[in-house]
């Protein structure tokens, strides 16, 4: 019954994981966070993809072309659900032994730009404790 959900949310977590390890082979998680700050923001596109094709599969072969608003609801926070328990285990993987060290390289990246930014000691301070926040 949940076979289409079951294949695209892990289709869709394995994408996001493939994404997430391409962006640290390439540097974008060390070397290159500048160019990482916005490239993460290209990994939406896949559970937008992924999902809508579930959607669409699950809708043509297994309901015979009839979807109501409800069963696309569940089918889609079903694949999303899915896709979340598969992405946070590689993450919890990858923040402790592919690369630990990613929070102090995004906190000492965004202490940088803090700094340039030319705000005020107080406003610089805030902030910080901010990107700690986010990171830690």
């Amino acid at each position: 019954m949940l076979k289409t959900e079951i294949k695209f949310g892990i289709i869709t977590g394995t994408g996001l994981c493939l994404w997430i390890l391409a962006e640290y082979l390439l540097g974008l998680h060390s070397t290159r966070m500048h160019i990482g700050e916005y490239t993460i923001y290209f990994s939406v596109i896949i559970p937008m993809v992924t999902i809508y094709l579930g959607l669409k599969e699950k809708r043509d072969k297994r309901l015979n072309g009839k979807f109501s608003f409800r069963s696309g609801i569940k089918a889609g926070l079903m694949i999303s659900l899915i896709a979340a328990i598969i992405t946070t285990l590689f993450l919890i993987f990858y923040f402790n032994y592919i690369n630990p060290q990613y929070a102090d390289i995004g906190v000492a990246f965004y202490k940088g730009k803090i700094i340039q930014s030319g705000k005020t000691v107080i406003q610089q301070t805030e902030e910080l404790e901010n990107i700690k926040r986010m990171f830690g």
